[in-house]
């Protein structure tokens, strides 16, 4: 059974007909998703991988796998271009099943971490440090209820839905 699927989304700025570019600048897997795979299943939890481009699937494929695979977390890395597709396949899935955890990483939360969770409230979680340096700690956290303000280097929403964020992790 797998705990989190880790999804590189794909990227909404390819215009039509230059759909070969993806084949070009994304040939190979993630490796910043692999090294995070390693790190969950060294902290006890069964990970998968969608490279959403890689594979060639759509938003809805990319939701329907999710939802199929049923994880407790799902986790996009983001770039910039693949934000607004990400905001659709988390919309999907949390429409299906609204007790997935999504966690967002990647360089746009680590530089826009607070201006993306308050934009786009269906993101739980933001990494906006060293996602390996954090990731077991986080999924703990959520799967015993721990309170994230415990949690260092991430960017969520408190009780009152105020966003807050940790300190960086030691």
């Amino acid at each position: 059974m797998t705990d989190i699927l880790f999804v590189n989304p794909p990227y909404e700025t390819i215009e039509a007909g230059k759909e070969y570019v993806k084949h070009v600048i994304n040939r190979s897997p993630s490796l910043g998703l692999l090294f995070l795979a390693a790190k969950v299943r060294e902290g006890g939890f069964e990970p998968k991988i969608i490279e959403s481009d890689l594979q060639n699937i759509s938003n809805e494929e990319v939701a329907k796998a999710i939802l199929e695979e049923n994880p407790k977390f799902v986790g996009f890395t983001l770039f910039t271009v693949g934000v607004l597709n990400s905001v659709e396949i988390a919309k999907m899935v949390r429409e299906k099943n609204p007790n997935i955890h999504i966690i967002v990483g990647g360089p746009h939360i680590s530089s826009m971490g607070i201006e993306t969770l308050t934009k786009f409230n269906i993101f739980d979680v933001g990494v906006v440090f060293e996602g390996e340096l954090i990731i077991n700690e986080l999924l703990h956290a959520l799967q015993d209820s721990t309170p994230l303000s415990e949690v260092d280097g991430i960017v969520y929403r408190d009780e009152k839905g105020k966003i807050k964020v940790t300190h960086a992790p030691e």
